[in-house]
């Protein structure tokens, strides 16, 4: 409320990060500029601060309900290293044969070391689950991927094989034809649905 004995004022608010309000009146002084509302819930004087983006404000004309604090989204940090990605279940030879396989969950790495070399691994289907959707990276060379279910081979459609949920079953990973020279490192990943 504008004091009675103020005759003229000059009022200028800025609106930036922070909201400044700056007041010039002749012959006034800031009690005579502004007064308290009387409402406990308002500042005393609009030449308070504006309150800070982390404080609590008391909502106006309200009976003391409280806003909950006024918060910024913090800009992502351009130094910040990615999270970290899922790491692959490493082969443990010897697993030549499906009763050594290497079990893991979700991904399986290796290298054909040798022209004779197989390599197994074991995965077990979640429940709930009727397919697997399979993708492998290879480096150094071609390898070829089998899939079996007990003794069984299953043969995939494209990237996926129709799977039974709960059981589990191996790849059996070893060179592809024509590629007797080459010790191509792998990592074969299997996701579900």
């Amino acid at each position: 409320m504008i004091a009675a004995r103020v005759r003229s004022c000059f009022v200028l608010v800025a609106f930036a990060p922070a909201v400044v309000a700056l007041a010039a009146c002749s012959g006034a002084g800031n009690q005579d500029l502004f007064e308290g509302s009387g409402d406990p819930t308002v500042g005393s004087n609009a030449t308070d601060p504006a309150p800070s983006p982390s404080a609590s404000v008391t909502a106006p004309g309200s009976s003391g309900a409280v806003l909950p604090p006024r918060t910024e989204p913090t800009p992502p940090k351009k130094d910040e290293p990615e999270p970290p990605q899922a790491t692959c279940t490493p082969e443990v030879e010897p697993n030549n044969d499906v009763a050594r396989a290497t079990v893991f969950t979700t991904s399986f790495c290796g290298k054909i070391a040798s022209s004779g070399d197989v390599d197994h691994g074991r995965f077990t289907v979640p429940a709930g689950k009727t397919t697997i959707v399979f993708k492998i990276d290879q480096k150094g060379g071609e390898v070829s991927t089998r899939f079996f279910a007990g003794a069984v081979a299953v043969q995939p459609q494209g990237d996926e094989i129709r799977v039974v949920p709960g059981m589990p079953y191996t790849v059996q990973i070893r060179l592809a034809n024509g590629e007797g020279g080459n010790r191509p490192t792998y990592e074969l990943d299997v996701s579900f649905k």
